[in-house]
Order: C-alpha cells, then sequence, then structure tokens
C-alpha cells in the first residue's frame, strides 16, 4: 500500500509503514509511535510520541523538534539545507543514529540519549553540519550504554548560560564559544579546535580529553 499527499498528522496510535510513503509534512504530537520500514523524505514536526522502523528517515525543509524520540534500527538524517529547530524543556530522545548535514537550532534542553530504552544513542554533527546552542541546552544519557556525540562539523555556542555535554563528546570539526559556557562532562579525543571569545568558557569537568 501507500500514503502520499501534502500533509500527515498523528496524535495516538500506531502506525507501520512497510510500504511506499510520500509525504511532504508529516507531523506527530501526543504519544503515537509511526515506524517507517523503508527510506522516508519528509518534513517533520515531531511534538510528542516516537519515529521508529527500520528505514532511513531523511529530514527536509524547515521543522521543529519539541518532543517525542527517534527509536528502532533506522538512522535520521538532516538532509544538507534543511533546518530543525529544537526546541522546549520537554524530553527529546536519540535512541539511534542522529545525523546532522544541514542546520540545528537548539534553544531548548533535555536531549536526552538512551530516552526510551537501553540502547545506545549517537548524534553525529557531519562535515557540513551546523548546530547552533543558544541557552543552556543539554545533552545527557537517561538510559546509560555507549552513546556518543560526535562533531566534525561547526558548532556554536551563544547564550549567557551554561550548556552541559555529558556523554563522550569528540571533536573533529571547530567548536566556537561565544557566550556562555560549554562543559564537557566525559573524554573524547579532538582533532579539531576550540576557540573561545567574548564570554564564552570552555569547561573540562570530567573524563579523559586527549587533544591530537
Amino acid at each position: 500500500g501507500s500514503i502520499a499527499g501534502d500533509l500527515l498528522t498523528l496524535t495516538g496510535g500506531v502506525v507501520n509503514v512497510d510500504g511506499t510513503y510520500q509525504v511532504v509534512q508529516t507531523n506527530l504530537s501526543g504519544g503515537p509511535a509511526l515506524n517507517l520500514n523503508r527510506a522516508v523524505t519528509t518534513t517533520l514536526n515531531l511534538a510528542g510520541g516516537n519515529v521508529g522502523g527500520s528505514g532511513h528517515l531523511t529530514w527536509t525543509g524547515t521543522s521543529s523538534w519539541s518532543g517525542g524520540a527517534f527509536v528502532g534500527s533506522g538512522t535520521t538524517i538532516i538532509e544538507p539545507g534543511a533546518t530543525v529547530d529544537v526546541t522546549s524543556n520537554s524530553n527529546k530522545g536519540i535512541d539511534r543514529t542522529l545525523q546532522n548535514q544541514g542546520t540545528m537550532n537548539y534553544t531548548g534542553t533535555r536531549l536526552l540519549f538512551g530516552l526510551i530504552a537501553n540502547v545506545s544513542g549517537t548524534l553525529e554533527n557531519q562535515a557540513g553540519g551546523v548546530l547552533n546552542i543558544d541557552g543552556d541546552g543539554d545533552f545527557g544519557p537517561n538510559f546509560n550504554p555507549g552513546h556518543q556525540f560526535i562533531n566534525d562539523g561547526t558548532i556554536t555556542k551563544t547564550g549567557d548560560a551554561e550548556s552541559i555535554i555529558s556523554v563522550p563528546f569528540s571533536n573533529g570539526g571547530s567548536v566556537d564559544i561565544q557566550q556562555g559556557t560549554l562543559r564537557l562532562d566525559q573524554g573524547g579525543t579532538h582533532a579539531g579546535s576550540f576557540q573561545t571569545s567574548g564570554t564564552g568558557n570552555l569547561r573540562f569537568l570530567g573524563g579523559t580529553h586527549t587533544i591530537t
């Protein structure tokens, strides 16, 4: 079977997609589950529920992530040119691999690895990817296996608050701390650059960090 069109909204229930999914914009809120078991490209606004399945999800356009989690064996890919605004103080879960090749604007809090289950979560800010942290956005474990935060793109920290990365973090790209504090609570290997300017501060709190 197939689903196609301009807009699909899920506010409850479970939708398992094994057939064709060609929807321009997908909105989730409340507590639904959307399991995509084949490659899908869509503009996704995720306010609640879970997006899972074995298929790769390519996130396109300009959209928002204010709640909910990515689960399952697939990969979520923010494509080049796409923008995702990560907002709110609600839990947002990375329970699989999330690759950013576009732009993520993180103004909320509670971006948690292993939110739903005791599985590893990986955030990859890939070459060409931009991650803007404005405020006290945190990156932390909920359940606690081998999570990873890997930066090969550009991270910029603004806002006066302290942003805490409490999963292993490796920097092969550039990190520019212009305001506030970026705190690293776990170890990592860093072949890239850290730059502080203005009132920006880089704080190492825990783990072993190797600058190569």
